[in-house]
This record gives C-alpha cells, structure tokens and sequence, in this order.
C-alpha cells in the first residue's frame, strides 16, 4: 500500500472555505455598509441645508447693516454741511 501526499488537497479544501467564508462575511456586512452610507448622505444634505439657510440670514444682516452704514453716512455729511 502506497501512502501519497495528499496535504496539496487539504489545503485547496481549506483555501476554498476561507474564500467561501470571506464572501459570507462580505456579503453581510454589504448591508451594513449601505445604510452607513446612506446615514452619512441625510447627514450631509442636513448639515447643507442649515448651512444654506445661515448664508441666507448672513446675507439679511450684511444688507442691513449696509443700508444702516449708508444712513449713517448720509447722516454725517448732512451735519458737516451745517
């Protein structure tokens, strides 16, 4: 009786189920990893939209503040003309 190596099958069989494994793992996580990404987008579209609506009261106030300046000087050269 001959005995063989057979160690080179074993090691296939063994590569096999860790490919298998990795794939399984992957293929759980995969959901995971999309509802992640789709928290970080609501995120992101939240965070744009007060950023948006900051511009939009900076840009009240700056035009304010503009015309009160425009007033103010309107003021001033009224007194030097006096």
């Amino acid at each position: 009786m001959e005995i063989r190596n057979t160690n080179h099958i074993y090691k296939s069989d063994l590569k096999k189920s860790e490919e298998f494994a990795t794939n399984m793992v992957r293929i759980f996580l995969m959901p995971l990893l999309l509802v992640g990404q789709n928290l970080q987008g609501k995120r992101s579209e939240i965070r744009a939209e007060n950023d948006y609506q900051v511009n939009i009261k900076a840009e009240k106030e700056i035009a304010h503040s503009t015309k009160e300046i425009q007033e103010l000087k309107q003021m001033i050269s009224e007194l030097n003309n006096k």
